[in-house]
């Protein structure tokens, strides 16, 4: 967008369908562990030549848990936010928190009734140096 300013954004249309009739499920049937619509956008700005705050959105929508289609994990839309610190010439400090809204989620399963919760609001802090 400008010198100070990155956006990163992505979006994915699919529709996974079984084709021809196997063992485990009859053609027609949606694929297991694919959404039909996912889309993120991330946004970084540099406050100052030491500071940049970034924000995110990561969306996903419904698919079905197992290729038996009986078992739907609902779709999601979480918020991702960061801190960067530039320390010296060398060193960054990063500070991540995945879920600020601290939303119930569930982004995988392992078939319908191993349903995958994903995590909490999480922090991460990190510190990097450049060479």
């Amino acid at each position: 967008m400008t010198d100070r300013w990155e956006t990163v954004a992505t979006l994915a249309v699919q529709s996974a369908r079984i084709t021809r009739q196997t063992a485990a499920a009859p053609a027609g049937r949606r694929a297991a562990l694919t959404p039909e619509f996912t889309a993120s956008f991330w946004n970084k700005v540099e406050v100052t030549p030491r500071l940049s705050l970034g924000l995110g959105v990561i969306h996903q929508g419904d698919m079905f848990a197992s290729i038996s289609n009986a078992v739907t994990l609902p779709g999601f839309t979480r918020v991702d936010g960061a801190v960067f610190l530039r320390v010296g010439e060398d060193y960054r400090l990063q500070l991540n928190v995945e879920n600020l809204g601290d939303i119930a989620w569930s982004p995988t399963s392992h078939g319908d009734n191993n349903i995958q919760p994903g995590a909490p609001r999480t922090v991460r802090i990190s510190i990097s140096r450049g060479f």
